[in-house]
């Protein structure tokens, strides 16, 4: 299990929101567990049809093969979680017949014994269902000469570091939070719905009315409406909204080991920076506050690879996305810590699903484009 800290920032004021430094706790890359079904039918007759539970059973796997989030804080990039290709397996027990009777009897003791028992069956093959959802797989690698730095507060060698993550495996990775790259999107779809002409209810102007009169923990009647009917609320997620997107967290093989056996160690992707806090009155370095931190080069062999889903959505939503990412990839919308240049470029994509055409016409400009 790893600690991982995340923080909601005002937009307005480039600060930490009151109350928004948390923690919260993930398994690693790579965590899998077994499921096991059991669907008891009605007795056949006229009116039913015995392949109805097979068929139930592939189109649930077809549903889960293009993958569901589960649990908590899924806007921090964690919790989406797919099926294994030809891992699943199917038995029907026809329980008018003793044999098989006693059969299911036998497997159903035997399962609740040990539930991580493998039971008997033959191959179940999905059976593909057609969502209303668009999903998106990026890979972005750091552009030569540019650096990044996505910190979480613990630094092992140095103050600031950028993530780090042990998979299942026991392999390193660096890591970029879904969350971070998910902000970024959203402050960059209120812009464009701005410019749209859409009434966004996180503006500048609703801002300076409700710090006047309301505290932060407090929300009025008119701006609980705006929330309710501003666009970018309605795909993000709000209070009062469920979000309809999902970034997963992006991750990068690391030439370093994170077992503690390279401690101390950069790995040849990582630079070592130092900075100074500057006292505003005396334009001298303030006492004590003389700190380190690394970041990561374009020295890193591989990209970092998000995957990004969004439930039922509307063209609008899926062109300002693909516009998005096009921002991050021309350096308009820079990633992470301002100890870094922030700088990711694009480098593959594909998209399935609802209005893949829009996505795919915006970034192919970006491929066009190549370093632009």
């Amino acid at each position: 299990v790893q600690q991982r800290t995340h923080h909601l920032r005002n937009r307005h004021t480039g600060s930490v929101s009151h109350g928004a430094l948390f923690s919260v706790e993930s398994c690693p890359k790579g965590t899998s567990t077994d499921v096991t079904l059991w669907l008891e039918e009605p007795n056949q007759d006229s009116t039913t049809n015995p392949v109805d539970g097979k068929l139930f059973f592939q189109q649930l796997l077809g549903i889960l093969g293009s993958g569901l989030t589960l649990g908590g804080n899924s806007a921090r990039g964690i919790g989406l979680v797919e099926t294994e290709s030809n891992q699943s397996r199917y038995r029907c027990y026809d329980l008018s017949k003793i044999t098989e009777h006693g059969s299911y009897l036998d497997e159903h003791r035997k399962w609740r014994t040990d539930p991580k028992c493998q039971l008997d069956g033959q191959c179940l093959e999905p059976i593909e269902v057609k969502l209303e959802s668009l999903t998106l797989d990026l890979a972005f690698k750091i552009p030569r000469g540019q650096d990044v730095l996505v910190a979480d507060g613990i630094g092992h060698d140095h103050q600031l570091e950028p993530q780090r993550t042990i998979d299942t495996k026991g392999d390193s990775f660096w890591r970029i939070p879904g969350s971070t790259i998910r902000g970024a999107l959203k402050g960059w779809c209120a812009r464009l719905a701005g410019i749209d002409g859409k009434q966004v209810a996180d503006s500048a102007a609703t801002y300076e009315s409700e710090r006047r009169d309301y505290s932060e923990t407090e929300l009025s009647k008119s701006s609980e409406s705006a929330i309710r009917d501003c666009p970018i609320h309605k795909l993000f997620g709000s209070v009062i909204n469920p979000g309809r997107i999902h970034v997963g967290s992006g991750f990068a093989r690391s030439s370093k080991s994170f077992d503690g056996s390279e401690s101390g160690k950069l790995a040849k992707e990582e630079q070592l920076r130092m900075h100074v806090v500057i006292d505003p009155l005396s334009g001298g370095a303030a006492e004590s506050l003389l700190f380190d931190n690394t970041v990561l080069t374009s020295e890193l062999d591989k990209p970092f690879k998000f995957r990004i889903r969004v439930d039922s959505p509307e063209v609008h939503e899926a062109t300002w996305i693909a516009k998005s990412i096009a921002a991050i990839h021309l350096g308009v919308l820079r990633i992470g810590s301002s100890k870094s240049a922030g700088r990711l470029q694009l480098v593959s994509h594909s998209a399935e699903g609802k209005h893949k055409e829009n996505v795919e016409t915006i970034l192919k400009g970006c491929a066009d484009n190549g370093n632009a």
